[in-house]
């Protein structure tokens, strides 16, 4: 399980799968082997037919999954096989074995397997057990116990999610909860990740070596999650993947017994859950609030702007940091109607503003999940006019890596936002591939220099943040954009600003963020002339 060949030696290897893969049709699959009868590569169009995980075939023995074929398998160039797909149908195929011609020392042989559909097609069902349940449409108890059989990874691990049924098992539409698990677990499914349901009311996530501690505890949120989304109580532990041939009943009874364990990161994911759950019921109840952080001008020392940013003062948890809040309800994707809410608050307490005769204008954050919403720029324009503000009263701030992650779609977005008034600012700028090429293709306002630039300013010995700070304000200036700098904290930072051109700045040394009960009496008291960073 899990091999591939690596050696620079073989590379003519991917040379002849690549060939294989452009000359023929999708209904011929094709297998690599060598000499121990190890499959060490599978054609697409092999995993199409059979259903099979790489997991399962990759450096197995071919040899189970063709039945009915010749005796003479190892002599023959040609022969009449039968492939087995994973739900235990049975397919007549032409056989075509290729040799590879060595042309490197080593003593191994490796041939191409081709299987060409026969003439007339024909199908049956196996006499041998299916390797899928056909309820869940996962692979089952055969499955997992052939791939944990042959697994010869020592730092592979199985994820297991044992369902407390107990009770629920009586309850009305288990079943069908219990379906919407395998459904979502099936979309967890990876080259590094395969799920099984080998047992009732139990899932298996395999999971190979390469995953590091991140991605395993990110693959058991996800699992966490979509077991809780059905409603169903479970205990979730990690195993290793290997065990003696003769003792699979009593590792399957290691899994069962592992739910009185809890696995890494558990507590982390009890965390994250509780922060789920008490998001959901905080944005139901409406119990998120903004406060506004002012921008202010350098050019005519006014204020500009502000930027609403969301807070959580919980009940049972207290104040909880948005750095901590919002990667769950991504996660979740409660950011979305969360976002929404975000959106149509900050747009009403704009024209609240301008009735108060503030016309400043109002800047919101964008989560990359948002951007996946294909209604996303229609449903804005729809905010924005029922709130009654003008459009270009509204800044969409959305991030250096978000708008290259969402390349297409983020292009065609911003582009019908741009065309209905609203300004699109580039979030902290610098951090990610900080490429002003393409942001010619985007129709880009502003670009917010990242706070870690402004912060460090002074620091350091070769002002390398003072030169990337410059290089910035230049350039976009060139390109007729304005500069924002976040973070602004001393008068240092801010005469540097101010001598380099910078057209905005945001930070504490002019405001901290402001309750929208604070923001009126505050810019009030500026705009008559207590400008209070310019006393400093």
């Amino acid at each position: 399980m899990f091999r591939t060949f690596e050696d620079p030696n073989k590379q003519n290897f991917a040379y002849f799968i690549e060939r294989l893969n452009q000359t023929l049709d999708e209904q011929t699959l094709f297998l690599l082997t060598d000499v121990t009868h190890a499959v060490l590569f599978a054609s697409p169009s092999f995993y199409r037919y059979t259903g099979f995980h790489a997991h399962q075939i990759e450096g197995s023995d071919y040899r189970p999954f063709e039945m009915g074929g010749s005796l003479n398998r190892e002599t023959e160039l040609e022969r009449s096989a039968c492939l087995l797909s994973a739900e235990g149908i049975m397919k007549q195929f032409t056989c075509t074995r290729i040799p590879m011609i060595k042309d490197y020392s080593d003593e191994d042989e490796y041939s191409f397997l081709v299987y060409t559909p026969a003439e007339p097609e024909g199908e049956y069902i196996s006499p041998n057990p299916s390797w899928m349940d056909r309820d869940m449409k996962l692979p089952n108890e055969k499955a997992f116990r052939y791939v944990t059989e042959n697994n010869r990874s020592n730092k592979s691990g199985v994820l297991c999610l044992t369902i407390v049924n107990d009770r629920q098992e009586r309850e009305s539409g288990y079943k069908e909860r219990i379906r919407c698990v395998a459904d979502e677990l099936r979309g967890l499914q990876s080259g590094m990740v395969s799920a099984y349901y080998p047992a009732d009311s139990m899932f298996a996530l395999l999971c190979e070596g390469s995953l590091t501690g991140e991605e395993r505890k990110d693959l058991q949120w996800k699992a966490e999650k979509a077991c809780r989304r059905s409603r169903l109580q479970f205990h979730a532990a990690w195993q290793p993947a290997q065990f003696k041939r003769d003792t699979f009943e009593e590792y399957m009874n290691r899994l069962y017994e592992s739910r009185l364990y809890s696995g890494a990161g558990t507590g982390d994911n009890d965390r994250k859950q509780l922060i789920e759950n008490r998001f959901e019921k905080a944005l139901e109840r409406e119990r998120l609030s903004l406060v506004y952080q002012p921008q202010v001008n350098l050019h005519d020392r006014s204020v500009s702007g502000a930027e609403a940013l969301l807070r959580w003062e919980d009940e049972v948890l207290g104040a909880v940091s948005p750095r901590e809040f919002i990667p769950v309800a991504e996660a979740s994707r409660m950011i979305i109607p969360a976002g929404y809410w975000v959106l149509k608050e900050a747009c009403r307490q704009a024209a609240v503003w301008r009735e108060s005769g503030l016309h400043i204008r109002m800047s919101v954050n964008l989560s990359p999940v948002q951007c996946e919403d294909e209604d996303f720029a229609s449903k804005v324009k729809k905010i924005v006019a029922q709130s009654g503000i003008a459009p270009d009263m509204l800044t969409l701030e959305i991030t250096e890596n978000q708008l290259l992650y969402h390349l297409p779609e983020a292009r065609v977005m911003l582009r019908e936002l741009k065309a209905y008034g609203i300004n699109i600012s580039i979030d902290d700028f610098g951090t990610g591939y900080s490429s002003f090429s393409y942001l010619k293709h985007f129709p880009v306002d502003t670009v917010k220099i990242d706070q870690s630039f402004i912060r460090d300013m002074g620091r350091k010995e070769d002002k390398s943040d003072e030169k990337i700070v410059t290089t910035i304000i230049n350039l976009a200036r060139n390109m007729n954009m304005k500069v924002v700098a976040e973070g602004v904290e001393k008068g240092e930072t801010l005469d540097f600003l101010s001598e380099n051109q910078c057209d905005e700045i945001q930070g504490f040394l002019y405001c901290r963020p402001l309750s929208s009960e604070e923001v009126i009496p505050f810019l009030q008291a500026d705009a008559a002339g207590n400008q209070l960073f310019l006393d400093k």
